[in-house]
């Protein structure tokens, strides 16, 4: 009997089906339309989540990312199993006093995280993104999730709104493009906003830049429903994810 003890105590802890079927769920949104057809892309996503997080929590809004971007040609897989972070703000408190100084915990996350699986992007699941005393949240209203990319950066237009948020967010040297998820703003939202605030963000991982018309995906603020892609915007991610 001992075996059997030890093996389940060395056996390692069950992760969620971070990219399952999402099921059914209870809000305004109409039912989604047929998947798209066609060969699909395929983008590694490396999980981490940061102190504090319940991988069960993170694993809705994953899956809800993943059933939507699956129905637009994309296929998020797992890169390994989830990693682990501190769960510290990544935007700084109130001792910052420029965008640069806000940014700068962004900036060690992108250059100090050691790889330990290939990814094409990193989600990473925080309790919140700013820090309570944060100038980021009196500039930016209800920030649930900041990317940095290089290929979004190589994008971005100056009109953007939030050009010069991710400007302050350039570091050197590689890194792997990163989602940053604030759950404290993200649960605060209904379910037919909340769900798309990931899909939005991956988006902005592979390069899609924001998006002026109401309804898709891109558009600036929280999408709601579900939201469309442009013709333009598929041919765009072809050239951006290998």
């Amino acid at each position: 009997m001992w075996w059997l003890l030890l093996f389940l105590a060395c056996r390692p802890e069950a992760e969620p089906e971070w990219f399952g079927d999402p099921g059914p769920v209870a809000d305004a949104c109409p039912e989604p339309p047929p998947a798209t057809t066609g060969a699909p892309l395929t983008v590694p996503i490396r999980v981490v989540l940061g102190e504090g997080v319940n991988p069960d929590e993170a694993s809705w809004y994953l899956r809800w990312a993943s059933s939507w971007w699956r129905r637009h040609g994309v296929t998020l897989v797992a890169a390994g199993r989830s990693e682990s972070t501190d769960g510290a703000p990544i935007l700084a408190g109130g001792e910052a006093r420029t965008l640069r100084d806000v940014l700068a915990p962004v900036r060690r996350r992108l250059t100090d995280r050691s790889s330990t699986a290939p990814a094409a992007v990193d989600v990473v699941f925080l309790p919140a993104l700013a820090h309570a005393g944060s100038p980021v949240r009196q500039w930016f209203e209800r920030l649930a999730g900041l990317t940095v990319s290089d290929v979004l950066l190589q994008r971005l237009r100056d009109a953007d709104p939030h050009a010069e948020l991710l400007k302050a967010a350039v570091v050197e040297g590689p890194y792997v493009p990163t989602v940053f998820l604030g759950l404290d703003t993200l649960d605060a939202l209904p379910n037919e906003r909340s769900r798309f605030v990931l899909p939005h963000e991956l988006g902005h991982a592979l390069g899609l830049v924001h998006h002026l018309d109401d309804g898709n995906l891109m558009e600036v603020g929280f999408p709601r429903c579900e939201p469309r892609l442009l013709q333009a915007q598929r041919d765009a991610l072809r050239v951006s994810v290998p």
